[in-house]
């Protein structure tokens, strides 16, 4: 449930005083027109792996993977967090659930420090846990500023991106905290919250130190660093860019008839979902009532757009990026169906469905080319 909170006076506020008008910044631009009407259908370097599970602390659903170094990091549906070697092999749990200063109530997503070599597990009722490798306890961090927050992302090892539900308690997409002074920022308002608070995922990917953000209901895709928050591409297509006053008409217990409003007056309700190598972004958007997928080269300024379909393509089962790569998540079912489906070349690094048990969790690795 959302809280709300009183700034401790110690704390110096700095308050963001940009608005979310995507027409407002001079950033680069993706032309909807412009970007080639395919599925793409070239990838290199395709591999797998296959986590080999412990029996002592079997995988659940899968909910959140990190590639950090040479590890492997899974949060699954049960409140776990599990350490994999990249060739698969178990190494450990990190963390537990429980009452005690060195364990967590409720996780919401956990982050990896690589320059320290800890895992950091946001829960939202204490705030973040810090564990080492091999999952000892090493400490917290908490701010009352977190309390509205959907999730919590490590930057540069030093700072804290927190990405707060739509809600009028906290109006404002992001908050940016420095951990070693507890001084944050409030970054992008709100163009519409809700009295239910809503909570967006997968709006923030960080491939090789670079981080990406997208907002609720914006067109805009920014990099997020120490300093703020900065626009870097903004999407172009034939609807019409939100703004704030397209909803001022609406409370915040009206949030639902907003966005219907949208739909039925060619307003957009912004990029839905990212991912990033450090080459390629890849997002979700929906055109009316179409959804599409959009892969665009940051390197050539070129890409692609195709309607998004229910099958067994890579594209559909992304669920993080290593610094070159795009990784999708499988189970030996929907894994036997991507295989039937692959029309690629045979490759040697992946793994035959018939090596694997029904409880197998594989992560196919793959990097797209452009034409």
């Amino acid at each position: 449930m959302t809280k709300s909170f009183i700034l401790p006076l110690a704390i110096l506020l700095f308050v963001a005083c940009s608005t979310k008008n995507d027409n407002s910044q001079d950033v680069n631009t993706i032309e909807w027109d412009s970007l080639i009407s395919q599925k793409p259908n070239l990838c290199s370097n395709l591999k797998t792996c296959v986590l080999k599970q412990s029996e002592k602390h079997p995988v659940g659903g899968v909910l959140q993977v990190v590639i950090a170094d040479s590890l492997i990091f899974v949060r699954d549906n049960q409140e776990k967090v599990f350490e994999f070697k990249e060739n698969g092999e178990f190494v450990c749990t990190i963390g537990r659930k429980g009452n005690a200063a060195s364990e967590y109530i409720f996780m919401q997503n956990f982050s990896v420090d690589t320059v320290q070599n800890l895992v950091y597990i946001y829960d939202v009722m204490k705030g973040i846990k810090k564990y080492n490798y091999k999952g000892k306890y090493m400490g917290a961090y908490s701010s009352d500023v977190m309390s509205d927050c959907g999730a919590v992302y490590l930057i540069d090892n030093e700072h804290l991106l927190c990405h707060n539900d739509l809600c009028p308690e906290n109006p404002y997409d992001y908050t940016l905290i420095d951990m070693a002074t507890s001084e944050y920022q409030k970054l992008l308002p709100q163009i519409i919250t809700s009295d239910v608070p809503i909570r967006y995922k997968q709006t923030v990917s960080i491939s090789n130190d670079k981080v990406w953000a997208i907002a609720p209901i914006s067109d805009t895709i920014y990099t997020a660093s120490s300093t703020g928050i900065t626009p870097a591409y903004l999407l172009n297509t034939p609807l019409r860019h939100a703004t704030a006053d397209d909803f001022s008409g609406f409370s915040d217990s009206e949030f639902f008839e907003a966005m219907s409003y949208a739909s039925q007056s060619g307003i957009s309700k912004g990029i839905q979902k990212i991912f990033a190598t450090d080459r390629f972004l890849l997002f979700k958007y929906q055109l009316e009532k179409e959804p599409y997928y959009v892969l665009y080269d940051t390197y050539k300024a070129k890409g692609y757009k195709w309607l998004y379909d229910m099958d067994f393509s890579l594209w559909n089962n992304v669920i993080c990026t290593s610094k070159d790569k795009f990784v999708c998540l499988y189970n030996k079912e929907l894994y036997s169906l991507f295989m039937e489906s692959w029309q690629g070349n045979a490759d040697t690094d992946l793994v035959m469905p018939e090596e694997l048990d029904d409880n197998s969790i594989v992560l196919l690795y793959f990097t797209p080319e452009m034409i």
